[in-house]
């Protein structure tokens, strides 16, 4: 039951957005030949992150790298403790992202609005 200018306006803007969807995905190749797709190019850079990050944390490690600086009793070796927590989280996400970016690109899985971003 919209007014029939908004039903108007409604159409035309779905019909858009449907049609910039199709052009999205819409394979970009140039014409001039030799160049790397887009598909190429993050998964270029998605291989060149992946060799980028850091070894995961592990917690024997940290325990005893905190215990060696005076243990959990210092202020300044719990908030050590609690930030290398956070960059392990950081870490994990950012690994699970770059992998779940190249099964999208590759169809294997749905690519999500978080992995577009």
């Amino acid at each position: 039951g919209l007014h029939s200018n908004a039903d108007l306006a409604f159409r035309a803007a779905q019909t858009k957005m449907t049609l910039d969807t199709i052009l999205d995905i819409q394979p970009k190749e140039g014409g001039g030949g030799g160049g790397m797709t887009r598909e190429e190019i993050v998964l270029k850079l998605v291989d060149d992150l992946q060799t980028k990050l850091p070894p995961d944390y592990r917690a024997d490690d940290v325990s005893a790298g905190i215990k060696s600086l005076g243990g959990m009793g210092k202020p300044l070796n719990i908030c050590l403790k609690q930030e290398i927590d956070r960059l392990q989280k950081v870490l994990k996400t950012v690994r699970s992202m770059l992998s779940n970016l190249k099964l999208a690109i590759a169809g294997t899985i749905v690519m999500s609005p978080e992995l577009v971003d």
